[in-house]
């Protein structure tokens, strides 16, 4: 991993180094919804059938939790510099 370098005038070391610690956290943040959609898919599956309201809940920060997937895939690919 490239580090920020300590001369002001090298712009372009800084930069370079400011690029991939920014894909490096989008890749984490990726990471982490895919995590959280995964696991909410177990609670579903583990939830009790009679108890509508948490379904409905765990349901509902599931499709929120995919949605954050979806944009982080999306902020992934900018950061590195697919479109």
């Amino acid at each position: 991993m490239a580090t920020a370098s300590n001369y002001p005038g090298d712009a372009t070391a800084n930069n370079r180094a400011g690029r991939e610690g920014f894909t490096e956290t989008a890749v984490s943040v990726e990471r982490d919804f895919r995590r959280l959609v995964e696991t909410l898919h177990h609670a579903l599956e583990y939830t009790d059938a009679d108890d509508a309201e948490l379904r409905r809940q765990v349901s509902n920060t599931k499709t929120v939790a995919e949605r954050g997937l979806r944009l982080s895939k999306l902020l992934t690919k900018m950061a590195r510099g697919k479109r």
